[in-house]
């Protein structure tokens, strides 16, 4: 009994002298200079579109479409976004190839960053992928951050073949935020 009861002396020994010992060399306000990066994927824009968009009198080979990116009007974006990598996927049956052109748009709809590539037409019916990775220039994201909106724009090049098929299109973004430190991104 005496036994056990040096032991448990013993150890709130040490423990009190683990919790009270000094940390003269530990500088608390280091952690205010602690920075780490946050990586983060959303989707951006996805659609289909057929024969019947590209044949019908008012669209003539073209087909456009706006959309919103509301999580760019964010300020924790707008502030720490020091990375921007976007992702577009294009999957078409058609034997036509198209131009493509994806901008952001200021609130006013003026260009601030426009993507230009060709969509290859398919050589067989089946599925020919198209795949763009555009890496934004870091001096180019100030141009992201007064976007708030992204217009696709697709233009049928007429090789003479009859227009029939299917066109998908799927894109994200993964960005990366600068968190805490001295001076954040911006």
């Amino acid at each position: 009994m005496l036994k056990s009861r040096y032991i448990i002396v013993l150890v709130m020994l040490c423990l009190c002298f683990n919790l009270s010992s000094c940390v003269d060399d530990v500088d608390f306000e280091q952690g205010e200079a602690f920075t780490f990066y946050q990586n983060n994927t959303i989707s951006l824009v996805f659609f289909e579109v057929d024969d019947l968009d590209f044949t019908n009198p008012v669209n003539n080979g073209y087909v456009t479409d706006v959309t919103r990116l509301d999580f760019l009007d964010d300020g924790f974006i707008q502030e720490n976004l020091v990375a921007l990598e976007l992702y577009i996927e294009y999957n078409n049956t058609f034997s036509q190839d198209f131009n493509t052109t994806l901008t952001f748009l200021s609130e006013a709809d003026e260009e601030k960053y426009p993507i230009n590539f060709v969509i290859n037409g398919s050589t067989d019916g089946t599925v020919e992928q198209t795949i763009h990775i555009e890496q934004v220039p870091v001096n180019m994201l100030d141009s992201i951050r007064q976007s708030i909106k992204l217009q696709v724009e697709i233009e049928l090049i007429d090789n003479g073949m009859p227009i029939q098929g299917d066109l998908s299109l799927r894109s994200k973004a993964d960005f990366t935020l600068e968190v805490g430190g001295e001076s954040t991104g911006g």
